[in-house]
């Protein structure tokens, strides 16, 4: 495997995929504290079991949606920046903004319940 694989944050752009490359891919992101990891659309999240500093300060939510952009240059910045939980909630927001509805699903063993949030 040619790819970086603590640099991958979708499995979409691997060059070969497999279940032992998707593996490995989200083990060095984990070991690396890069615990959300996407796939297109989806996003894995994986629990670190500890904090993780930073990972929800107030400086990392703004760096997903800077105000002063308008809705397009937001989107790009959102599709540039590393996976994360506030870039799915950026993506959503600016989609509903322009009358999309929108539906995240959480789903995980945690509690082995299913979450839907839907507009």
């Amino acid at each position: 495997m040619s790819e970086d694989k603590e640099d991958i944050s979708d499995l979409t752009l691997l060059l070969d995929c497999d279940n032992e490359i998707i593996t490995q891919t989200l083990i060095q992101r984990y070991k690396n504290e890069s615990i959300y990891t996407n796939v297109g659309p989806v996003l894995i999240a994986l629990n670190p079991f500890k904090d993780i500093p930073g990972l929800y300060a107030h400086e990392k939510m703004k760096s997903y949606y800077d105000t002063s952009l308008g809705f397009d240059e937001n989107l790009i910045n959102l599709l540039n920046q590393p996976s994360h939980i506030f870039a799915i909630a950026g993506q959503a927001y600016i989609n509903l903004c322009r009358g999309q509805n929108q539906s995240i699903v959480i789903s995980g063993e945690s509690g082995r319940s299913f979450i839907l949030i839907d507009k």
